[in-house]
């Protein structure tokens, strides 16, 4: 369970990064005249899929109940390293 935790920090550091890092490459190699566009783009393209998600997850607590909800991350990431049995909770 410790280096599920770990795997997860690591991945948040890098997912934040990369996020960091393309805003800010968009932004330097755009023309000056276009950058407001392209970032209009990138928080489009960014942002844009939160009502895709949202309506994913009102499906989830509808079908399950509001208590499954939070858990929907933990369990892809318990059950992709191998701690997570069928129809038991792991912690």
């Amino acid at each position: 369970m410790a280096l599920v935790c770990v795997a997860l920090v690591l991945t948040g550091a890098a997912a934040f990064s990369f996020v960091t890092l393309a805003s800010t490459t968009l932004q330097l190699h755009s023309s000056r005249d276009y950058r407001g566009r392209i970032v209009a783009l990138w928080v489009f393209v960014y942002l844009g899929t939160t009502p895709i998600g949202s309506v994913i997850t009102g499906w989830i607590t509808a079908t399950w109940g509001t208590s499954s909800r939070p858990f929907g991350g933990k369990w892809v990431v318990l059950d992709r390293s191998g701690n997570c049995r069928s129809g038991t909770d792991p912690s």
